[in-house]
């Protein structure tokens, strides 16, 4: 990602989840993943993508200690193609409902219809997931990576909303992105 920054790209989102430089160095510290061995391969980006979604408020959303329009907004902070819900502040200044909540940096703009976040997030208020057969209790999780003490469930479906394009494999530690 330093290199994209150094080519003049305007953003260093990258993977199915379009993940930046910060929120991933948070990640990889919040996951304990070794930078040296984890890979940025589809594992780890769904383990990423779900722990966003837990810190967002994932299990209050679910147990509806949090409205779905506030779930929305939490996850509009880290996803900028997610619209906030209503008029507020964000991350460089006053927005309306329906922009991206960092509107203003960079080229970020919220493209997501709200139809399609409305019906997405219906499904993971229900518990549906990507996957059509749930595993039995206590199965292993398949992973490639090294370096985590979670392992990661399925709720990583919502945000089939927002993968723009699929990423290499490539080492998390900062000599290797």
């Amino acid at each position: 990602q330093d290199k994209m920054k150094a080519a003049g790209y305007p953003s260093t989102a990258v993977g199915r989840y379009q993940v930046i430089k910060s929120t991933l160095e948070d990640q990889v510290r919040a996951l304990r993943l070794n930078p040296a061995t984890a890979r940025y391969d589809e594992d780890t980006q769904d383990l990423i993508a779900e722990n966003l979604l837990k810190e967002a408020g994932l299990a209050q959303f679910q147990s509806g200690q949090m409205s779905k329009e506030d779930f929305q907004n939490s996850l509009a902070k880290t996803w900028a193609a997610i619209p906030v819900t209503r008029d507020m502040q964000g991350s460089k200044g006053p927005i309306k409902a329906g922009q991206s909540y960092h509107a203003g940096v960079g080229s970020n703009k919220a493209y997501i219809p709200q139809q399609k976040i409305d019906i997405t997030l219906d499904k993971l208020k229900m518990g549906e997931t990507k996957q059509t057969q749930a595993p039995p209790p206590n199965a292993p999780t398949p992973s490639k990576m090294e370096g985590a003490d979670k392992k990661h469930d399925e709720n990583v479906s919502m945000l089939e909303i927002t993968p723009v394009a699929s990423a290499p494999i490539i080492k998390i530690g900062r000599a290797h992105v």
